[in-house]
């Protein structure tokens, strides 16, 4: 960004309540599992690492909006926030938003200080769930 010189795509400087109603990739997702993560960047990784229907929300706070898109969507989520707390609160939030519409959440908890988008390739396919990679599996960890 030339305005604040951070190297990974933030949303800082954009105007206007766009992104509370958007999911980032949710236009190309397959019927079944949806992979939550927080950013672009992230997405960018996990669909790297062969995962099917990695989306963002573009923050770590999902709007009723963004959870109404995804329960259209998604059979299943697998909700991979940062490892912060940030994070956390993100994986705990669509969780219980999701569960209340009927759609099942597996949360995959991250080491600290991490995000799908600095995790080797190698980590992601050893512990995001079978579902993550082929939307005929069930959400069971790999």
């Amino acid at each position: 960004c030339s305005k604040c010189k951070q190297v990974y795509v933030k949303y800082r400087h954009s105007p206007g309540p766009w992104r509370r109603h958007s999911v980032f990739g949710i236009h190309v997702a397959k019927p079944g599992a949806l992979v939550i993560c927080e950013g672009t960047t992230d997405v960018l990784r996990l669909w790297d690492a062969g995962v099917v229907s990695p989306v963002a929300i573009l923050g770590s706070c999902p709007s009723p909006g963004q959870v109404q898109l995804i329960a259209s969507v998604a059979t299943r989520v697998v909700s991979v926030g940062d490892g912060d707390d940030a994070g956390r609160k993100m994986n705990a939030e669509i969780s219980a938003a999701l569960d209340g519409l009927g759609v099942p959440v597996e949360v995959v908890e991250l080491p600290e200080g991490s995000d799908p988008g600095s995790l080797s390739v190698e980590w992601i396919k050893e512990n995001l769930p079978l579902c993550a990679f082929d939307v005929d599996k069930t959400c069971e960890s790999s």
